[in-house]
């Protein structure tokens, strides 16, 4: 009888410590999913802010004297996986140089 109790014992310890497994998984999921999120629109902002940019220099793109901000601009963001995974904030100044968002900016 006390062998089936330790075995009832280990079991219960067993099963708590996948319960807690289980439920950081499920934590860090959602974390990721949330990242995920912030990342997609944080670059979906810089797309827009392109465009928006590219749109107003339109006839200087086409004239040859500038050239679209997705070349000098767009292009130099991470990949996604890059801003996934990293621990600095998702906004324009930590990712970007002064000198393009003072361009960006002054563009629109």
């Amino acid at each position: 009888m006390e062998t089936e109790h330790l075995s009832l014992t280990t079991k219960l310890i067993i099963s708590g410590i996948f319960s807690v497994a289980m439920l950081a998984l499920v934590w860090q999921l959602i974390r990721f999913n949330v990242k995920s999120r912030k990342v997609i629109s944080f670059m979906g902002r810089v797309n827009n802010l392109c465009y928006e940019w590219s749109m107003n220099n339109l006839q200087e793109i086409i004239n040859g004297n500038e050239q679209s901000a997705y070349v000098w601009f767009y292009s130099k963001m991470p990949q996604f996986d890059v801003l996934l995974t990293s621990e600095r904030p998702l906004t324009l100044d930590e990712w970007f140089e002064k000198d393009d968002l003072k361009k960006l900016f002054d563009g629109l």
